[in-house]
């Protein structure tokens, strides 16, 4: 399983701490939004995201291995983020 970062938009207060600090560049701030994981496969599930964040609005979630990993969202229907970790809807 490797791991991929949940972000709540609802705690997030875009202060780019996440994005800024990834060791492996995964991460990027669009403006007025919360962070997305702009590049799966360079994240290395290692956390510092979750660990940095101020506002603790990252958490990381198991995605079964070779499943197609997508930036997901705490407020995404649970069928996209089980669809987006390849479980079933």
């Amino acid at each position: 399983m490797s791991l991929a970062p949940l972000f709540d938009p609802h705690r997030c207060k875009r202060c780019g701490l996440c994005a800024h600090l990834c060791p492996a560049g995964a991460l990027e701030l669009p403006s007025r939004s919360a962070p997305r994981l702009a590049r799966a496969q360079a994240c290395r599930g290692c956390r510092t995201c979750e660990l940095i964040c101020p506002d603790f609005a990252v958490s990381m979630t198991e995605a079964p291995a070779g499943a197609s990993v997508t930036p997901l969202r705490w407020d995404a229907p649970a069928s996209s983020v089980l669809s987006s970790v390849g479980g079933e809807t």
